[in-house]
């Protein structure tokens, strides 16, 4: 026996309306949190970094970059390119 069945005639009661949404609100829940949220924190960890000294930014730069060469994400020349310009860039900056 279904409650509220002749409230909207053709829809089997408004329960079945409810029901229906209570599990998209759980994907929609899921989704949001995993593909939306999940990247909201990228901005704030940006600009913490971007707060850091020249001397860190360059000492964690080199160390995630020697982790991506060894994975063989990033070719050594670039590495080594870029390194040379952060170089330059730092004697310029004393």
């Amino acid at each position: 026996m279904k409650d509220f069945g002749d409230s909207i005639p053709g829809h089997g009661g408004i329960t079945d309306r409810f029901d229906c949404q209570m599990l998209m609100a759980t994907f929609a829940f899921l989704y949001f949190r995993q593909y939306v949220a999940a990247h909201e924190g990228d901005d704030r960890v940006l600009a913490s970094v971007l707060d850091w000294s020249l001397e860190l930014q360059v000492r964690v730069f080199r160390q995630v970059a020697d982790v991506l060469v060894l994975e063989g994400v990033l070719a050594p020349e670039l590495l080594s390119e870029a390194l040379a310009q952060l170089q330059g860039a730092h004697l310029h900056a004393n």
